[in-house]
This record gives structure tokens, C-alpha cells and sequence, in this order.
């Protein structure tokens, strides 16, 4: 299948097509790459450039550039599916402030200190609730330990209770 008319099929790209973000369903957050291989998908995906205020003092902070995030994401079609995103970094520029660099949050995205995206917690909830899976098997699809897989639902299957 060509690129033009479906990114499934498509091969190693740094220009997905147009439909990617729309696909990948996260507001601010844009495609850059899909990687398809036999075992896995990679999707880098980033945020567009804005000006940020420390959230401590308030003083615009310079960018120090990004740092790789690697997520977890819902398995597609029997493959893993890993998500890069490309974090960005900052630099509070007042000495005198407590906050020396913070990063980028994106919670339609992923928790904060989170390795599982916020899609893949809801997947797996669902999984646990109508099809009656296990966490061993989900974190097995994942491609995440038992317990890392345990602390980002647990708070959420609390909530659904």
C-alpha cells in the first residue's frame, strides 16, 4: 500500500502522512516518524514549539532542548507499539528561584514519571473489566512488567470502583 493512501502498511518514514495526528488522537501532539517493523511500530511524536513561563515563578524560560521519552502504547494487530516522544526541557533563568529545569507534561498523553501512555491504561482497563485478562498477559502485550503495569491502572480501576 503506498504512503499516500494509508500509513498502516506504509515503511520506515520521517514524513508520515497527513492523517497520522489525527490518528494517533493526542491534541498538541504531532507524528514525526513512524518506524514499522515485524515486532514492533515506533511512533515519534512531539508537541510544537510554544513559549513557557516557569511554573514556580512565572520568569519565561529558555528551551534546553528535549529529551527522549520511550512509551508504551496499545498493541496493534499483535504488535507492540512504543511511542518516542520528544520532551521538552527547560531552564528557569532566575537565580534566585527554587526550580532550576522542568520538563514538558502532556497528560492526555502520559502521567508524569509515566512509561505507559494514558490510551494504553484505558486499553488496559477495558481488557481487565469486559474481557477478563490478566496483568501478566497485558503487561506480557505491553511489553512492561507486572508491577509497572499495576501502578499506572490501579489508581484508575480505584476510580471506576
Amino acid at each position: 500500500m503506498s504512503h499516500a493512501t494509508g500509513c498502516a502498511d506504509a515503511p520506515t518514514t520521517t514524513r508520515p502522512c497527513p492523517r497520522c495526528d489525527a490518528i494517533f488522537g493526542v491534541e498538541r501532539v504531532q507524528v514525526e516518524a513512524v518506524e514499522r517493523r515485524p515486532d514492533r511500530v515506533t511512533v515519534t511524536v512531539s508537541t510544537p514549539w510554544q513559549l513557557m513561563g516557569c511554573p514556580d515563578c512565572g520568569v519565561v524560560a529558555p528551551s534546553r532542548g528535549r529529551r527522549r521519552r520511550v512509551l508504551h502504547d496499545v498493541p496493534h494487530a499483535g504488535v507492540g507499539v512504543v511511542v518516542v516522544w520528544r520532551q521538552r526541557v527547560w531552564r528557569c533563568p532566575d537565580t534566585a528561584c527554587a526550580r532550576a529545569v522542568f520538563f514538558e507534561q502532556v497528560p492526555d498523553l502520559v502521567a508524569a514519571r509515566g512509561s505507559i501512555t494514558t490510551r494504553a491504561i484505558g486499553w488496559a482497563t477495558e481488557q481487565l473489566r469486559r474481557e477478563h485478562a490478566t496483568i501478566t498477559g497485558l503487561a506480557r502485550q505491553l511489553g512492561v512488567g507486572w508491577w509497572t503495569l499495576w501502578r499506572a491502572i490501579k489508581p484508575e480501576l480505584e476510580r471506576l470502583a
